[in-house]
């Protein structure tokens, strides 16, 4: 080897004995929201509160055992393999007339239709997000439920596990909703041949409130969510009630409420069921309908071109007969007199 590369050789291998891997660290603050910071039975772990809401456990020898101290924490790599506290996080106030030192920025905008605007993803909105945290575990971020009587409840942070979900083969979608206790329901399709099958057309029907529907494979061991790929399909921001009222939870007999009536722009609303026998093709209105708007067999919206309006707006004529024992529901305008 020439003397000029043994030179070089020589001085990149000193600068790299120099080298130091990066720290991986995140941001918190130290305590469960009920004060707590240290972890029972577990000598030198403390809480760590993160910003939306989750509580995580990390090994603490660095800093004082102070509530709400904001920290920094995660992996050092002079211990790789050990979660812990890092340092204490400085958080800077500007003072009012504190002379920063630094330059002006120029008044501008990011709200459209400015040249700068920023778009913002439906995912950027936290309350009641479901995200993919690894393997097949979706978090739901905390947020508030109104229920059908009008009061609210607070849905915490959870994690769910969709491991079971995955099918013996094909793809499915899977439907991530809470009831109106707050209680998580989860509801998987039929399976389909192929992953690309799965789209927003086989997502089941719930009469809970829907948060996401979630693509699942035979044969997959993570839940993918990426910005050109995207298992989880975002469902927060959809309609979620039919004709005015959200079929199943209405109160008494619902038998009963065949004229159940919704006042909205200036027209009147008619609900109805039935139970099928099997034998009928024909149902009977107990309104004259100008337009109908759906109808449903078992919670199924049927093809327009399997059931119509009769010209005279008084009955519902099924191209086959229903299923006996199917439950049929119709929503339809009504002809004004």
């Amino acid at each position: 080897m020439k003397r000029a590369e043994k030179t070089f050789f020589e001085t990149l291998t000193d600068k790299l004995k120099r080298y130091q891997t990066r720290s991986v660290t995140y941001s918190g603050f130290l305590g469960k929201s009920d004060g707590t910071v240290e972890v029972p039975g577990l000598s030198g772990y403390v809480y760590i509160r993160m910003v939306n809401g989750e509580v995580l456990t990390a090994f603490n020898q660095r800093v004082p055992n102070i509530f709400d101290l904001p920290v920094y924490f995660g992996y050092d790599p002079a211990a790789p393999k050990l979660f812990q506290v890092l340092s204490i996080r400085p958080v800077f106030v500007t003072q009012p007339n504190q002379d920063t030192s630094l330059p002006e920025i120029p008044d501008h905008s990011h709200t459209w239709p400015a040249r700068l605007t920023t778009w913002v993803r439906g995912e950027q909105f936290l309350p009641g997000l479901v995200q993919a945290k690894g393997g097949m575990i979706v978090c739901v971020y905390p947020f508030y439920l109104r229920k059908l009587d009008g009061t609210h409840i607070y849905v915490p942070y959870t994690e769910l596990d969709l491991t079971s979900y995955i099918p013996l083969d094909g793809s499915v979608a899977v439907l991530v909703a809470v009831d109106d206790d707050g209680d998580f329901v989860i509801t998987s399709s039929a399976s389909v041949a192929s992953v690309e099958a799965v789209d927003e057309s086989i997502i089941p029907i719930s009469e809970d409130y829907s948060l996401a529907g979630v693509r699942l494979s035979f044969g997959v061991s993570s839940i993918r969510q990426e910005e050109f790929y995207n298992d989880i399909f975002d469902l927060r921001f959809g309609r979620h009630v039919i004709g005015g009222a959200t079929w199943g939870k209405i109160s008494g007999n619902i038998a009963d409420q065949i004229d159940l009536f919704v006042f909205s722009g200036g027209h009147t609303h008619g609900g109805y069921r039935w139970a099928a026998d099997g034998v009928k093709t024909i149902f009977e209105l107990a309104d004259v309908l100008e337009v109908l708007l759906a109808v449903y067999d078992n919670s199924l919206r049927l093809d327009p071109l399997d059931v119509e309006l009769s010209a005279d707006g008084t009955q519902i004529i099924f191209a086959s007969t229903p299923t006996a024992g199917n439950i049929i529901i119709a929503d339809g305008i009504m002809r004004s007199i």
